[in-house]
């Protein structure tokens, strides 16, 4: 008998419904809903259908009858409600893998875009042939973007509030700001070495993209550990929990050197040895891309 209103305001305060009616339970969850509620139904029967399907997450028991189990989006085959504190856990975990995936990525290529077009913009020649572009590609982008999926949940991943519906929750506005940061410090750094090769005398364009395409495959393979947590510094990262990076970061590393020693691949991706100045340059603008990394996880996600 109630209405809409009073509902409302009803399930804010009350625990507890009992012997309800199937119609009622989907007013019910309509009242949770009214106030940002993702609502997750349980049922066993036939007449908890309409309430399985108008949830947000529809949970039917294994030992339930066919209709609701076909109704629901989950089906809880032990019959034991602690699977759905493990599934909000996993789901978060994945959640979380999900944002530094998107944050490696996007970064990565936003900075090569800023390089690419700045160079345009002052009418210089381009940083790196496409055929270079392609293999920091597969160092920076194919082997650790898969290697993040396995990352083990955060110690805090259930002490946190949900996160947003939909792609909110992963692009987020503060995520947008930490990659506009980390891709316009990355490209910073990669110009400023790109400027100061340009002003050394006697040296080969030929050195200087090879070393343009080191320095931007370091980069990219170089905030593989600042973003494994993207809430903490990185000292309080946890650097072994995740086999698969450490072999997909080694795995990368070693074909970039791959490309360097071997007269073939050097050849076909138009690259020369570098000389020590240059090694000593992309040691600094390595460990120099790490303090901006740090640097733009607090300034966009401090709070």
């Amino acid at each position: 008998q109630m209405s809409a209103t009073e509902r409302s305001l009803v399930v804010l305060t009350v625990n507890v419904f009992a012997r309800m009616l199937p119609d009622q339970k989907r007013l019910l969850l309509n009242a949770l809903r009214s106030h940002g509620e993702v609502v997750a139904m349980t049922g066993d029967g036939v007449n908890d259908t309409p309430a399985l399907v108008a949830a947000d997450i529809g949970i039917a028991l294994g030992s339930g009858s066919d209709v609701a189990r076909d109704a629901a989006d989950m089906v809880l085959v032990s019959n034991d409600f602690g699977v759905i504190v493990s599934a909000i856990e996993e789901g978060r975990r994945i959640l979380d893998n999900l944002k530094k995936v998107v944050v490696h990525l996007v970064s990565t290529g936003f900075t090569e875009i800023i390089l690419i077009g700045t160079a345009l913009a002052f009418g210089l020649p381009l940083p790196l042939l496409p055929v270079q572009i392609l293999w920091h590609n597969v160092l920076s982008e194919g082997f650790l973007t898969m290697a993040f999926a396995f990352e083990p949940a955060e110690g805090d991943v259930m002490a946190r509030p949900p996160a947003s519906r939909g792609s909110a929750g992963i692009l987020s506005r503060r995520i947008m700001a930490l990659i506009l940061l980390i891709a316009l410090g990355s490209a910073f750094s990669i110009l400023m070495l790109y400027f100061y090769l340009l002003s050394v005398p006697g040296l080969s364009f030929s050195v200087i993209q090879s070393t343009l395409f080191a320095a931007l495959t370091i980069v990219a393979i170089g905030i593989t550990f600042p973003i494994k947590n993207l809430r903490k510094p990185l000292h309080h990262v946890r650097p072994f929990s995740n086999p698969f990076l450490i072999l997909s970061f080694l795995a990368s590393l070693v074909l970039l050197f791959v490309a360097f020693f071997f007269p073939s691949l050097r050849s076909l991706l138009g690259l020369s040895l570098l000389p020590l100045f240059a090694l000593k340059a992309l040691l600094v603008v390595g460990l120099g891309n790490i303090l901006i990394v740090e640097g733009a996880k607090y300034l966009a996600l401090r709070s």
